[in-house]
């Protein structure tokens, strides 16, 4: 398992609405991150019908003692 730094972008209808998120998550893999991170902020957002996240950056975290303390 990785912990991952999540970026996504709030798009709604078909619009992008400028708005950035981030969340980390721990994933097995970058697709398993942007899923987890997608739902995560997807139920953050107050017009859900109509608005959604789309991730545009997965990174994993660089440092190991960081990553550790997070999953701990």
């Amino acid at each position: 398992m990785t912990l991952f730094n999540i970026e996504a972008e709030v798009i709604e209808g078909a619009r992008d609405t400028g708005e950035r998120l981030s969340a980390c998550v721990l994933a097995r893999s970058r697709l398993d991150a942007a899923i987890l991170g997608e739902r995560m902020l997807d139920s953050l957002l107050p017009r859900q019908r109509t608005q959604y996240c789309h991730a545009v950056s997965i990174e994993p975290v660089s440092s190991a003692p960081a990553a550790m303390a997070v999953a701990a």
